[in-house]
């Protein structure tokens, strides 16, 4: 009967070592789960993210069930957990990730952009194909996250293509997605 903030809080301490609860922990995170409150399952799948390297099947099918969510906010959750640690995603995580890619709600676009971006120097050729797909979204909202969480990278570290990426979104027609970039140590 807590507040949305306290179950969410819930969701966080009971996933710090999910690998590791009894029944009666999993059934409490499980619960969280299907919360009413949109925020308490987001707060469930940002959770499962903080080691997903270390995430176990039962993590990672709850996590894929939240990224069917019927509430954008969750599934944009989500679709950061998947999307930062894309290099340890099985063949059904990435097939996840990549619908919420290209889900109709820009928030949960966003999510994966700024997840990809933010992690662009680990991306494998699947997932620099799934980032090129969200730097040339429709949305500029969507296109402005890629460009934030890309110019975050130091300039003078990313790769070639990485640079050529935000040179373009750069030049962006809209200034939403021009405000966003920040080209550090660009001679």
């Amino acid at each position: 009967d807590a507040s949305p903030e306290v179950r969410g809080e819930a969701a966080w301490a009971l996933s710090w070592d999910f690998a590791n609860l009894d029944e009666a922990g999993r059934r409490i995170f499980g619960q969280l789960v299907e919360d009413a409150s949109p925020e308490v399952r987001g707060e469930a799948a940002w959770a499962l993210s903080w080691d997903f390297a270390n995430l176990e099947e039962a993590g990672r099918r709850i996590l894929r069930r939240l990224a069917e969510d019927a509430s954008p906010e969750v599934r944009a959750a989500a679709a950061w957990a998947l999307g930062w640690d894309l290099a340890n995603l099985d063949e059904a995580d990435r097939r996840v990730f990549g619908q919420l890619a290209e889900d109709a709600s820009p928030e949960v676009r966003r999510a994966a952009a700024w997840a990809l971006g933010g992690n662009f120097a680990n991306l494998d050729e699947a997932g620099r194909r799934i980032f090129g797909q969200l730097v040339e979204d429709a949305s500029p909202e969507v296109r402005g996250e890629a460009a934030w969480a890309l110019s975050m990278m130091n300039f003078a570290n990313l790769d070639e293509p990485g640079r050529r990426i935000l040179r373009r979104l750069a030049a962006d027609p809209s200034p939403i997605v021009r405000n966003q970039v920040e080209l550090h140590d660009d001679p």
